[in-house]
């Protein structure tokens, strides 16, 4: 597999607001730095390493990153498509404005990982967890995973098309003002999450379970259920 590593070549390169790239033969590494407008086309990259980094306008095409960990970075405006993450690792990490086509991600953990302005189109996730996050204006459409961990997030916003996530775990998320149009979330687990002013429509919700959860102004297929359950004496 190759290795590619950028490398500053000046520092009046950062002074511009801009940054030179050169391949070598080691692992993709930065610490400290800010990067404008890097390129990843055609790559497969083995453990990058991103540490007290902000990256502004961030493109990445047909690459694969296997492993590696991001901490205490910036990322905003990334575009990634048509690319594969495995067992990437993110903390007290944020993302801005990232747009995410027919990608990859597999055995990812986010732990302190802020997103924002969200696009995700055609993309698999399987065994992600993801802990002590905002995640703000999140749109999934025709999305898959499985085995999902979700827990102590927020996710205010959220809007999933066609998403097909099974045997998922939210604990102590919540989906403030959410919006799931036919999507199988079925057997999954919702623990002490808030719904309030959700609405789910024309989803599978078979074998799930709820369990302390904040069901205020939350609607299944236009059907007020808390105003359900009251009439029903609970």
């Amino acid at each position: 597999m190759m290795r590619t590593h950028f490398v500053l070549l000046a520092t009046a390169a950062l002074a511009l607001g801009c940054v030179a790239l050169v391949s070598a033969d080691a692992p993709l590494s930065f610490d400290g730095v800010n990067i404008s407008k890097p390129q990843f086309l055609n790559l497969d990259i083995d453990t990058p390493l991103f540490s007290f980094v902000d990256i502004a306008d961030v493109d990445a095409d047909h690459c694969d990153f296997a492993g590696g960990i991001l901490d205490y970075c910036t990322f905003a405006e990334l575009r990634l498509e048509n690319d594969k993450l495995y067992k990437p690792s993110l903390r007290y990490f944020a993302i801005e404005y990232p747009t995410l086509y027919h990608g990859t991600i597999k055995y990812g953990k986010l732990d302190g990982v802020d997103i924002s302005d969200t696009t995700m189109y055609n993309c698999d996730f399987d065994d992600v967890s993801y802990e002590y996050g905002d995640i703000d204006d999140l749109s999934i459409s025709r999305c898959s995973g499985r085995n999902w961990s979700l827990n102590n997030c927020e996710l205010r916003n959220l809007r999933t098309y066609s998403l097909s996530v099974r045997n998922a775990r939210w604990e102590r998320a919540d989906f403030y003002d959410g919006y799931f149009y036919y999507s199988d979330l079925s057997s999954s687990d919702f623990s002490s999450c808030d719904f309030e002013r959700s609405e789910f429509s024309g989803c599978d919700l078979s074998d799930c379970e709820f369990e302390n959860c904040d069901i205020d102004g939350l609607r299944i297929n236009g059907v007020d259920i808390e105003q359900l359950l009251r009439d029903a004496g609970h």
